[in-house]
């Protein structure tokens, strides 16, 4: 099991979700969401949706921002292909 460790709507970065994955001890990191889907403590599942596309920044291009971190560090980012399937 996932949980949402933190959502917000922050302005910056649009809707922003970041989710504990407890077993391998990191947190994926998902920005510029239009709409976050999951609030903060609640448990999801792989597959299930978290959030919908959003716009980055100022290009104003559809797109998200996906990090993987060790430990939820922003000083510990990981390469996300070493992790995706």
């Amino acid at each position: 099991a996932y949980a949402a460790i933190f959502a917000t709507s922050g302005r910056d970065y649009g809707h922003t979700v970041f989710i504990e994955h407890e077993e391998e001890g990191l947190v994926s990191c998902y920005y510029y969401n239009s709409e976050g889907l999951v609030e903060e403590g609640q448990q999801v599942a792989k597959g299930d949706p978290i959030a919908t596309v959003g716009v980055m920044g100022e290009a104003g291009g559809f797109g998200l921002h996906f990090e993987i971190r060790k430990m939820s560090s922003p000083d510990k980012k990981l390469n996300p292909l070493d992790y995706l399937p």
